[in-house]
């Protein structure tokens, strides 16, 4: 584990939680509970609704599945971030007569954690352990140790590099002033690197992920769709394979439309072909584990809420990154698809009819 990268975190979290109080709105919702009336019920409703609107302003709400690897490594996925609404509409959803103690339980975990992760910062700043200090948004290539040898990792660096490379070749020269991008700092302990790139190419990499993790979600919602139906099982299976066929058209399609997106009026056949092939590795990286990812950059100063078109910019970012963490958090089963030689032999053949023989 990064100890710069864990402090910095910690400093976010303890930053949370000035900002927004989570720790005192969760004391004061556990407080309605155990007066069990119906006045005590709308206040409650209200305060989860305000409680649910400021973690989604939160810091850690921002955290990518990097980031929260580190909170899970501390057992607290739960208590911070997205994870923290889930928990609490879920305790609040308990049966009635346990709701109480058990949302004292989780108001208790949370409690003891926040104080222990607080006095793990004070003792990591006692011994001379400095935060990370991000300074722009970057981008985050990490492989599963289990599939690299020290061999492969220079190739996928490379494809790394050109795909970041495709991205700013795109970038005209007036718009805005590009940088080489680099690698910033590795996380120590497992196969990721983290680049800084110029803020347009941030913008376009977060559309492009977000814009193919539509593709994987979509094809989730119709595989639990289907799971629900009253078909065959060998039905079900020929309906697999058009949801497949179905992807994979959308994944073709999603190709070709982000060279276009991206690259927009450009002629250029050689940086759309090296963009295509690009995209191409991406698609190929999915079902191995293998992640393209955007991390923002997070400060410890409060969020000017007043700014209206940074807060509409931060939501849009905000989404974009949910879809993609999303996609991520599917099985890896999920991620692969056939390739575009096996379509034909995925497609349900047309049952024969017996024809009857008074109609010969």
């Amino acid at each position: 584990m990064d100890s710069n990268k864990l402090l910095e975190i910690l400093n976010l979290l303890e930053a949370d939680e000035k900002d927004f109080s989570f720790g005192t709105k969760i004391e004061e919702i556990s407080t309605l509970l155990s007066q069990n009336n119906e006045e005590s019920s709308l206040q409650i409703n209200d305060k989860t609704s305000q409680l649910d609107k400021e973690i989604k302003l939160s810091r850690a709400y921002q955290f990518t599945s990097t980031e929260l690897s580190f909170l899970k490594e501390l057992g607290l996925e739960t208590l911070f971030g997205t994870e923290l609404m889930v928990n609490i509409q879920t305790t609040l959803q308990s049966r009635g007569y346990e709701i109480n103690s058990k949302f004292s339980q989780f108001k208790k975990k949370r409690a003891d954690k926040y104080k222990t992760i607080m006095q793990l910062k004070s003792h990591m700043v006692e011994v001379g352990i400095v935060p990370y200090q991000q300074a722009d948004d970057e981008v985050a290539f990490s492989i599963p140790s289990e599939i690299s040898t020290i061999e492969e990792i220079p190739d996928y660096l490379k494809k790394f590099g050109d795909f970041i490379q495709s991205v700013q070749n795109s970038i005209e020269d007036g718009e805005e002033k590009r940088r080489p991008h680099k690698i910033v700092r590795l996380n120590r302990g497992s196969l990721e690197f983290f680049t800084s790139v110029d803020p347009q190419s941030i913008v376009i990499i977060l559309g492009i992920l977000s814009d193919l993790a539509n593709i994987y979600i979509a094809t989730k919602y119709l595989r639990e769709k289907k799971s629900d139906s009253n078909l065959t099982e060998v039905e079900l299976q020929d309906l697999t394979k058009l949801y497949e066929k179905a992807a994979k058209d959308r994944l073709e399609s999603f190709i070709k439309k982000t060279v276009d997106k991206v690259l927009k009026k450009k002629i250029d056949n050689q940086q759309r072909l090296k963009l295509e092939k690009s995209l191409k590795v991406l698609v190929n990286w999915l079902p191995l584990g293998i992640r393209v990812d955007v991390v923002f950059k997070k400060s410890v100063e409060s969020t000017d809420q007043t700014n209206v078109k940074a807060m509409e910019l931060i939501d849009k970012k905000i989404l974009q990154k949910l879809k993609v963490e999303e996609m991520y958090k599917l099985p890896l089963e999920q991620l692969k698809l056939p390739e575009p030689q096996d379509i034909e032999k995925l497609e349900p053949k047309a049952k024969k009819v017996k024809k009857d023989k008074s109609q010969s």
